[in-house]
């Protein structure tokens, strides 16, 4: 019984799917359907992280630069700088953000990052390591500008990203009038001040790489990254004022949450959860006869839901097909559109 109840099922099952793929591909709207809904989840998406998740981000973004720099407005006019020299490189605005707060974390001033940032993105940019190798590389100049002094580990993590250590070298040897032997011989007895070895990579970067983020900036992959982050930016700007009253609305549930009425909404969950269970408790006998009968007289019931089904699924096919075709001549003038 049991194996002819499951053939049942089985058969049901194949029926009913290559019906449903016959009217689908009759129809030829399926593909249609599914690519809008698609295309919709993923602009809804997009506008979600321009309008909260960009306007979070720099919330979190002014937070730390008013601390860094010690007041609300550098904290602004700084924020406002920087996306300027976003628009003008192939790399996105929060990623330079991120750069920006480790190179003012490592003691460098304010008028110091955007000098130290070119250098690096013009490097980056040319060399192909993207975000990766603006991390990399500004931390690499962060830890040696915290030291003092050049060491090995900086050498090295410059090197992995790419950056021929020699030539910013020569340029120090050039610098003092010594060989590059000697500066190498500094560097490894710690008597290479970091901030000639910085000045040094500065230059390095403009004789070697130029102006390759504007370069960058002109390719169809440039200006889809500053598309990007205009959008987002006009976005997030747009949806402030929204943001600014989930922000309020969340500050007072958290608060609310914390206050001396938790415990009252504590009692009342717990209220409904023990009511919940012991509706089930109630239930249970009567699901346990069902199951009984059911194992009992399996195919039968299984015959009896495929026909209860079938009748509903065919009305339901016989309206989606009726709403489709109504709606083919606009679903076909939105894709046209797009």
């Amino acid at each position: 019984a049991v194996n002819e109840s499951g053939q049942a099922a089985s058969g049901a099952h194949k029926s009913w799917t290559d019906f449903a793929k016959g009217v689908f591909a009759g129809v030829g709207v399926y593909t249609l359907v599914s690519s809008a809904l698609r295309e919709i989840k993923s602009a809804i998406g997009a506008v979600g992280e321009a309008a909260i998740g960009l306007n979070a981000k720099l919330e979190q973004a002014r937070i730390g630069f008013t601390t860094l720099l010690g007041s609300v407005q550098l904290a602004d006019s700084f924020l406002k700088e920087l996306y300027q020299f976003a628009l003008k490189t192939p790399f996105q605005f929060p990623d330079l953000v991120d750069a920006s707060k480790r190179i003012l974390a490592f003691g460098f001033t304010a008028k110091e990052v955007i000098p130290i940032m070119t250098a690096v993105g013009n490097a980056s940019a040319a060399l192909g390591t993207g975000a990766l190798g603006i991390d990399r590389m500004t931390l690499a100049l962060g830890q040696m500008a915290a030291k003092g002094k050049v060491q090995g580990q900086e050498i090295k993590q410059l090197a992995e990203a790419g950056i021929r250590t020699v030539d910013i070298y020569a340029i120090l040897a050039d610098k003092f009038g010594v060989s590059v032997q000697e500066i190498i011989a500094w560097q490894e007895q710690g008597k290479l001040k970091s901030k000639d070895f910085i000045e040094a990579f500065k230059q390095y970067s403009e004789l070697k790489f130029g102006h390759m983020m504007e370069l960058n900036v002109k390719t169809f992959l440039g200006a889809v990254s500053n598309l990007k982050d205009a959008s987002s930016m006009i976005i997030a700007a747009g949806f402030k004022p929204i943001f600014d009253r989930m922000t309020e609305a969340v500050q007072k549930f958290s608060a609310a949450l914390v206050s001396s009425k938790s415990d009252e909404l504590i009692d009342k969950l717990r209220s409904a959860s023990e009511n919940f269970l012991r509706v089930i408790d109630d239930l249970t006998p009567a699901v346990q006869e069902i199951a009984r009968l059911l194992s009992e007289n399996l195919a039968t019931a299984l015959n009896i839901i495929e026909i209860f089904i079938g009748v509903k699924l065919v009305l339901a096919v016989k309206a989606f097909i009726l709403a489709i075709r109504t709606m083919a001549p606009e679903l076909l003038l939105i894709t046209a559109a797009a």
